[in-house]
């Protein structure tokens, strides 16, 4: 590659170039924005030159690929049109995928406040690109001769260099491409016809929200409690808002803490392409995002346009499986929400979940996509509930028991948190039982209990020391442990049973039900080594019966499908 002359912006803006389908939409933070026009003003006021870098471009059969600098470009666009100086896309001969931007005729200024398939960013961009040169570059005349000042560095790359290496290779020094930007170019290049890579573009601009912590759109129209599947034609409609379909119809946005951001997804999905009714039980290993575009480029790599298309739809099929029957975390009223209205779904996912916080270890989420999949048991949610306990049964409780029993029980900080969570889970299942064994807790609001990210084992009776001389010899044994969040048992872990017990009670819905159920022993009879063996073998025992059973909701009513 090699470097052109300096180019000033007034000229830079009046080149053509292209943006590619695989490039990302416009993501400059508030932050971004800024920065950029504090440079600007800061050289403005000083009458001093400022060279914003350089832009990388690629000549591809006679069209000028913007590969880097189009964030910097697009805000610069934005400049213009705050300025009067672009007062209508026919003024813009930057190509990108906002393909409504550039054929508006009626102005831009109006088409921002539509804000149909316009970036937020970029509308939140332009306010306040607007309200910075109202407020300190009053007379536009001045700022805009300035721009002749602002230069650029073009890079053009050469005609045979591999332009899907090029971007790994960007992206492995840590500049802006992601790892699902390279997924999308490394399917991009498969696409045989622009209508496919349209499509492409605008799925990867929904999807890619997943990785927002806090809100994500599912496009999946819904009436009453029926939940339809979309294709990708039937999203990009909904998507365009076309058809007189409105925004509430089209699409439905829900706050939480999505289990997966993108890139994950993308890594669960193609796993999840080549076991496609392959029977799988057996853990699928990690999932480590290191793997995730030398996965796509490996399997991609002789592919043809059919191929991916074929994979894109069974993507769209997976997220709609996602949406609807996967748990999720509403941060904002501090519970757990599922689609499917079955209340025994959501405590067994939620369970899994705050059991298994690290992405790369969800395998309960892969058997739950691919049960939903595979098995053309959209319907079948009892069957589901089935499989699941089935894979903590056979995955942890079987295993934990035949540890604990060579143990003798003392399993302290190697007691797995699910096998505490299924616990619990288990005690709300079986609380008719329980309370007749244990009547000091018949007064607790089982119905309320909610699984919560408690992921610090608890001794009720306290370690004294690492050294075993200071300890009870029964400090480690599983009636004595329950789980707390990390934050509880820092500030308490030394407090006597007692104490701990005042301290819960005040609160007591907040703790797990086992901790409730020791709590509230010892308010009434203290806490010592009988009371804990007799809780220990009632839990146990509780463990080891479940362990026994097989089918349990598929031998009720269907009161659990929707």
């Amino acid at each position: 590659m090699h470097k052109k002359d300096v180019i000033s912006l007034g000229k830079l803006l009046y080149e053509e170039f292209n943006i590619p389908n695989y490039q990302r939409t416009y993501e400059w933070s508030k932050e971004n924005v800024y920065t950029l026009l504090n440079d600007i003003n800061d050289n403005y006021v000083k009458n001093e030159p400022i060279n914003l870098g350089s832009i990388i471009i690629y000549n591809n059969e006679g069209k000028y690929d913007l590969v880097d600098g189009q964030q910097r470009i697009t805000t610069l666009y934005l400049i213009a049109i705050a300025c009067g100086k672009i007062k209508s896309a026919d003024d813009i001969i930057l190509k990108s995928e906002y393909d409504e931007l550039i054929n508006e005729k009626n102005g831009l200024t109006n088409l921002l406040e539509k804000k149909n398939n316009i970036s937020e960013k970029l509308t939140i961009g332009y306010r306040i690109i607007e309200k910075i040169l109202n407020k300190k570059l009053k007379d536009e005349k001045d700022i805009w001769s300035f721009f002749e000042k602002v230069y650029y560095y073009e890079i053009n790359l050469d005609k045979n260099i591999d332009i899907n290496h090029y971007f790994e290779v960007m992206n492995s020094r840590g500049v802006q491409l992601s790892r699902s930007d390279i997924v999308k170019s490394i399917l991009m290049q498969h696409l045989s016809n622009d209508e496919d890579k349209y499509k492409l573009n605008n799925l990867w601009y929904v999807y890619e929200k997943m990785n927002d912590s806090n809100k994500y759109k599912s496009f999946s129209s819904f009436k009453g409690e029926k939940i339809e599947n979309k294709t990708i034609n039937e999203i990009l409609i909904n998507y365009n808002v076309d058809n007189n379909i409105s925004k509430k119809d089209a699409y439905y946005e829900v706050e939480d803490n999505s289990i997966l951001n993108f890139d994950y997804f993308l890594l669960y999905v193609i796993r999840l392409y080549q076991k496609i009714g392959v029977k799988e039980d057996k853990n699928s290993g990690e999932f480590n995002l290191d793997d995730l575009t030398k996965e796509y480029k490996e399997y991609f790599s002789h592919k043809n346009s059919e191929e991916v298309v074929k994979f894109l739809n069974f993507m769209v099929d997976v997220k709609n499986i996602y949406d609807k029957y996967v748990v999720k975390y509403d941060e904002k009223n501090e519970d757990w929400t599922l689609k499917v209205k079955d209340e025994d779904m959501k405590l067994i996912q939620s369970c899994l979940r705050v059991s298994f916080t690290n992405r790369k270890l969800m395998h309960w989420l892969y058997l739950t996509l691919k049960y939903f999949y595979d098995d053309n048991n959209k319907n079948d949610i009892n069957g589901y509930k089935d499989k699941m306990r089935s894979y903590i049964k056979k995955e942890y409780i079987k295993e934990f028991i035949y540890y604990a029993k060579q143990k003798k029980y003392k399993t302290g900080f190697n007691t797995p948190n699910i096998v505490l969570n299924y616990l619990d889970f288990l005690i709300k299942e079986n609380i008719g039982d329980v309370v007749k064994k244990f009547p000091e807790a018949n007064d607790l609001k089982y119905d309320d209990f909610k699984f919560k990210f408690r992921n610090s084992i608890e001794h009720f009776e306290p370690r004294k020391g690492e050294n075993v001389s200071e300890n009870h010899e029964w400090i480690d044994d599983f009636g004595n442990l329950a789980l707390l969040a990390y934050k509880t048992n820092t500030k308490i872990q030394n407090a006597s049973p007692e104490d701990k017990a005042e301290h819960f009670k005040n609160n007591l819905s907040e703790y797990s039900l086992k901790l409730q159920i020791m709590t509230k022993i010892t308010l009434v009879k203290g806490w010592n080594k009988n009371n804990m063996e007799v809780l220990r073998k009632e839990m146990i025992e509780l463990l080891e019966e479940d362990l026994k059973s097989k089918k349990v909701y598929s031998k009720t009513s269907n009161s659990g499908k929707k």
